[in-house]
């Protein structure tokens, strides 16, 4: 009865990788996403960085 409600050895086995492919896909995004903000952040720097004449 139990491997009837629980599953197989191998359904925890394929639910460990789906857990384990969704958090490589959510880490993976935030990484980009904090590439992004953060080559925004370096462009927005370097603008402050400029004198004022160099935007004539």
């Amino acid at each position: 009865m139990l491997r009837q409600v629980m599953g197989g050895e191998a359904s925890t086995g394929a639910a460990f990788d789906r857990v384990d492919r969704a958090l490589r896909k959510a880490v993976d995004h935030k990484q980009d996403e904090f590439g992004r903000a953060a080559g925004r952040a370096r462009d927005v720097l370097e603008g402050v960085n400029h004198r004022p004449a160099e935007y004539r």
